[in-house]
């Protein structure tokens, strides 16, 4: 990232040590000569007057500075979209699996993030289309797509289409669509693999499926995958859930297309910081 690029957005989610944090963020911006620009939720929480909304934040920024657990995060990519804005995540979550970077970290990364020292990673996102939604109306997922009952769990039937060849038909609580970025949130806890994020693969988990021959699938990156919700009246009702915070109602008889979006979500690392590190100690992964 050149040194002349200075706006920085800055997003946080409200948290008893948000300010603490946000202060920090904006004394390193000044002395790095960087034009914070915080969202309004942001900027409340800090009692300043800003009316920008998140889209517009990363829109007018060359670095994003997302203050949160993974949640925060997950938002903040949906967010930023097509732009592309580098993140740089801040954990004040429980786990920080994204928002990897501990307070203590702050001025050394920033500064390095800014002067393009700091690693960058591409994750990809997918697109999403209810039925024959227009482009315009594709919803986004960093982690996953998860598909399944908003009610009472019930076992419920799912018609899985890979590339327009019908695959099979699952008899379970749901499926979940995801990422490598995802494969480590809710499609590892239904059993599914542990993907390094630089794998070029979308993953099908089924969640709870009542044939024990049902295993998870790992499919190549440019995968289309479509999902329906057969003919008939379920006994449940049935949505679509991108990164546990965007959903919409699924019919009888409609369909879910999930597809890599032709952009990615680019993630600032901490330097020196690995992929398997982050497994062993925020996930205890390898550990007796």
């Amino acid at each position: 990232m050149p040194p002349e690029q200075r706006a920085v957005a800055v997003f946080s989610k409200p948290h008893p040590e948000a300010p603490a944090v946000l202060r920090r963020v904006f004394s390193s911006l000044d002395r790095l000569g960087c034009e914070p620009l915080p969202d309004e939720d942001t900027a409340r929480t800090l009692g300043l007057d800003a009316s920008l909304t998140r889209e517009e934040a990363a829109r007018r920024a060359d670095l994003a500075v997302v203050i949160g657990g993974d949640g925060t995060l997950l938002a903040s990519a949906r967010a930023i979209g097509p732009r592309e804005t580098p993140i740089l995540g801040i954990n004040l979550g429980h786990l920080g699996f994204l928002t990897e970077l501990r307070c203590d970290e702050i001025d050394d990364v920033l500064a390095a993030a800014l002067a393009g020292r700091a690693p960058l990673e591409r994750r990809p996102l997918l697109a999403v289309s209810h039925n024959d939604d227009r482009p315009s109306d594709q919803h986004l997922a960093l982690n996953d797509v998860v598909i399944s009952s908003s009610s009472a769990v019930r076992l419920f039937t799912l018609s899985l289409y890979i590339d327009a060849e019908w695959v099979t038909d699952y008899r379970a609580d749901g499926l979940i669509l995801s990422t490598p970025t995802g494969s480590t949130a809710y499609s590892l806890s239904a059993g599914g693999p542990v993907v390094v994020p630089s794998v070029d693969a979308l993953l099908v988990t089924p969640i709870c499926p009542h044939s024990l021959s049902q295993r998870p699938l790992v499919l190549p990156g440019s995968t289309r995958i479509r999902v329906v919700l057969p003919e008939g009246r379920p006994r449940t009702t049935v949505q679509a859930t991108m990164d546990g915070q965007v959903a919409f109602p699924v019919l009888p008889g409609e369909s879910v297309m999930v597809e890599r979006a032709p952009f990615a979500s680019v993630l600032v690392r901490r330097p020196g910081r690995s992929f398997f590190g982050v497994l062993r100690s925020k996930l205890g992964w390898g550990h007796p």
